[in-house]
């Protein structure tokens, strides 16, 4: 799968926030066609733009079309070393530039082609051998392989009738010259090697940068699965416009949390087994209630049997507290009005700058990101089940913006807290040709039937609560008080 794009593109100015990683970086992708290595890319790239790098994707293709239509059609001798500089002398602009990291997406499935390339690279004296990492996909599932030309295919406009069969035409003429990495042949370059996605080879990775790749790669199913996000239902302290809390779920609240069970119920097959992520406010903890009863049933001693769920659910309930949400410090379980009284310079701080600045004694929105919801991110992307996350508006912010993103545009972590989350809502999370996509599913509808069914009328008055709430979490102007 080939990246098509111009070579540089738009991206979101990361040149705001502070790098926990620094140094350039050139990762170039190895492998046969069909096995991924455009799917890893993305998310090489989305890791390191999340932590405040400046990234950009190269196609070897289309350079190599680029050097072709320069030379008219003439025939030369050398055309691959042709494309080698040229890839060089932009990778290396590029990083020199920027300080971030440059990928080159391609085969680069001949020893000739990568020494081309590294020896184009060392030419230019801008960046250091070993900060020079080769990425090297490998598969064998034939299964898994056809998807992938399959998912190529959906990525094409218009696509020929017969592109599988020349897809796979192109695949062979590719087998056919292929030399994968050898920690004999290859010792001295530095290479992370993914073989099924179950064996990993390192080979000269030293520093913080190429190691922390490596991670990220170890924790990369190359299967990825569904994932869904939801807030925990409406509860006591959000009714109150109290900050923060652990207040208990409302009626309404108990209701969503049986609309939400009864969602997945329908969505997942008996053979998929859901892993449900949990905060462990008192508020999330019982939105997962029926799951955790049905957890409880094929994992606990003791199972607890519910007689409103009536149907099971496979599925697995974990909890953890760097899943809970932001801490407010000295505000903690004060009235949203009386803050805005006493401490109208702290709200103001935060509407001038939501991201870095704290809550008095509390955490700001960087520290969640970067001291709790990376972990999260690599479960998520290392699962081979689909994930429910059940957690609180800043982090699921954070992972909506991780995960999701719209054509090229991405969205830097100083700027999710704009994301909208609703309340009552399961956001899924799906992978459509080499992208991510949402489609929100309200379950409101499925909620005021629940609550019909067992008291009566609908709690009056939750959209203008859930509005007002989500306004001032997404620290939008602060009304000034009457």
């Amino acid at each position: 799968m080939s990246t098509e794009n111009s070579p540089i593109s738009t991206a979101p100015d990361f040149s705001a926030v502070p790098q926990p990683m620094v140094g350039s970086l050139i990762v170039i992708m190895v492998g046969l066609p069909a096995r991924g290595k455009t799917y890893v890319a993305q998310q090489i790239r989305r890791y390191f733009q999340w932590n405040g790098l400046t990234c950009n994707m190269f196609s070897h293709q289309v350079y190599r079309r680029k050097v072709e239509r320069a030379l008219g059609g003439v025939s030369v001798p050398n055309l691959e070393g042709e494309v080698a500089t040229a890839l060089a002398r932009d990778l290396t602009k590029f990083v020199c530039k920027t300080g971030g990291v440059a990928i080159l997406d391609g085969t680069q499935s001949t020893n000739a082609r990568r020494t081309a390339i590294l020896r184009a690279i060392k030419a230019s004296q801008c960046i250091r051998s070993n900060r020079v990492i080769f990425v090297e996909v490998v598969t064998t599932d034939k299964e898994l392989i056809h998807k992938n030309v399959l998912r190529a295919k959906e990525m094409i406009p218009n696509a020929a009738d017969n592109f599988v069969e020349k897809y796979y035409d192109v695949m062979a003429q590719h087998e056919s010259v292929y030399k994968p990495l050898c920690p004999t042949t290859d010792s001295e370059l530095s290479y992370i090697k993914i073989e099924d996605g179950k064996c990993y080879s390192l080979n000269m990775i030293s520093g913080w940068m190429p190691s922390r790749l490596a991670y990220m790669l170890h924790n990369l199913s190359q299967t990825p699965k569904n994932l869904y996000l939801s807030r925990p239902g409406e509860y006591g302290d959000m009714l109150c416009g109290r900050i923060g809390g652990n207040s208990s779920l409302t009626e309404r609240g108990r209701a969503y949390s049986l609309a939400l069970f009864r969602y997945f119920q329908n969505e997942m097959g008996p053979s998929v087994c859901l892993n449900v992520m949990t905060s462990c406010a008192k508020r999330a903890t019982q939105t997962v209630h029926f799951f955790s009863e049905e957890s409880s049933k094929k994992f606990g001693s003791s199972p607890v049997v519910s007689t409103e769920a009536n149907c099971s659910l496979n599925c697995h309930v974990s909890y953890f507290p760097t899943l809970d949400d932001i801490n407010h410090g000295d505000c903690e379980g004060q009235l949203l009005a009386d803050v805005r009284k006493t401490m109208p310079s702290t709200l103001q701080a935060m509407n001038a700058d939501p991201y870095y600045t704290a809550w008095p004694n509390g955490e700001c929105i960087h520290q969640v990101f970067n001291a709790r919801l990376e972990p999260h991110i690599h479960d998520i992307q290392a699962s081979s089940s689909p994930v429910l996350v059940l957690s609180h508006l800043h982090l699921l912010q954070g992972l909506y913006s991780f995960f999701v993103t719209e054509e090229d545009k991405v969205v830097a972590p100083h700027q999710a807290y704009l994301t909208d989350i609703p309340f009552e809502t399961v956001i899924k999370i799906t992978f459509v040709g080499s992208k991510r996509v949402a489609e929100f599913i309200n379950l409101s509808d499925a909620t005021d039937k629940i609550l019909s069914e067992q008291s009566g009328e609908p709690s009056s008055g939750r959209k203008n609560h859930d509005n007002e709430y989500n306004t001032f979490r997404q620290y939008r102007e602060v009304p000034d008080e009457e």
